[in-house]
């Protein structure tokens, strides 16, 4: 914790001054102001409030009494309507209660197994359409796969062809230099 500042300490003891200073003045006498204030501290304090409870951080505040003069009762007063007699209820044997429960625990048992084999079902739903993205994904990626290849195999054809051709017209140039034609031999540069 830290220590009080000093103006925080100024500014309490002027307000712990404050209320006398207010009290005195020039027409009443010292006796008066100090009777008053005496009276002002007899004088029976305030009902202390019920203190907030914190819970999770959350405070409750008391309210005051509520002040509403209306009757919630669902059945007015005035005897406009008369209340239905009670329904007698016969009271169960041990056997017949014991029946009821096992109906209504057969009832609940048999709910959530449906429950159970609908989210059981779901999951297999699911599980079975992410099988079928994946193997068509899969299916996708292989026809990428095969066309890049063929591509590029087709590719290596066409440039081996393109060398044998070079080639062949590099030969034909070469045997038409050595045979005499100078038109034919290479240029500085050419190659």
């Amino acid at each position: 914790m830290h220590p009080p500042r000093p103006i925080l300490l100024a500014t309490l003891a002027a307000m712990a001054l404050t209320p006398p200073l207010l009290a005195q003045s020039a027409e009443k006498p010292l006796g008066e102001i100090l009777e008053s204030i005496e009276e002002a501290s007899e004088a029976p304090a305030a009902p202390p409030r019920a203190t907030p409870v914190p819970i999770d951080g959350i405070g409750t505040t008391a309210l005051p009494p509520s002040q509403i003069q209306q009757s919630f009762d669902p059945v007015a007063d005035d005897g406009e309507f008369e209340a239905e007699p009670e329904a007698v209820v016969p009271e169960l044997t041990e056997a017949e209660r014991l029946a009821l429960w096992e109906a209504a625990e057969r009832a609940r048992l048999d709910a959530l197994d449906r429950a159970r084999a609908e989210r059981a079902e779901t999951a297999r739903l699911a599980r079975e359409a992410a099988l079928a993205r994946h193997e068509r994904q899969l299916a996708e990626r292989d026809a990428a796969i095969a066309r890049a290849q063929a591509d590029y195999q087709a590719a290596l054809e066409r440039t081996r062809l393109q060398a044998e051709r070079d080639h062949a017209l590099w030969e034909a140039r070469v045997r038409a230099c050595r045979s005499g034609d100078r038109d034919q031999c290479a240029r500085p540069g050419e190659y």
